[in-house]
């Protein structure tokens, strides 16, 4: 079987993953929607919904995106830790014929001294991030935090 490498622009490099691969495993996989991504959500144990939410965040920054090292500090877990939670997200997501909710993207820097080195990034559509937020204010409605409720 042979390949074809094709340059993207940084911008659409998701759009173009999700076209390869809905074209590589035909129409296998179903569009998420808000209530998929509740259910998701749902199923997901803290970890992986830690990274959903902090991915989600990030989507919806100004960045667009989360670095790798900023996410595995932020959620006290390593590098290889968070690739593998994301991966488990996105194995999950396939099971259910559903496409990646995550995505990484890779871009390589040159630094001041001439080195380079690669710029690893967590992403999700934006309105998919938009449904995490939501599917994560619907959990945290039903099971309010005890430490920080009225108590008496």
């Amino acid at each position: 079987m042979g390949y074809v490498m094709v340059p993207v622009p940084e911008e659409f490099v998701q759009e173009a993953m999700k076209m390869v691969i809905r074209l590589s495993q035909g129409d296998r996989f179903n569009d998420w929607d808000a209530e998929a991504i509740a259910q998701l959500f749902e199923d997901m144990p803290e970890m992986s919904k830690a990274v959903l939410s902090a991915v989600a965040r990030g989507t919806l920054s100004e960045e667009g995106s989360v670095k790798e090292d900023v996410l595995a500090r932020s959620l006290e877990h390593s590098i290889r830790e968070v690739r593998e939670i994301a991966r488990e997200i996105n194995t999950h997501a396939h099971d259910n014929a559903f496409g990646s909710v995550i995505s990484i993207t890779t871009s390589t820097e040159t630094l001041p001294n001439g080195r380079t080195r690669d710029d690893r990034r967590f992403r999700m559509e934006e309105h998919v991030a938009q449904w995490v937020r939501e599917a994560e204010r619907d959990e945290a409605k039903r099971n309010p935090n005890p430490l920080l409720g009225s108590g008496g």
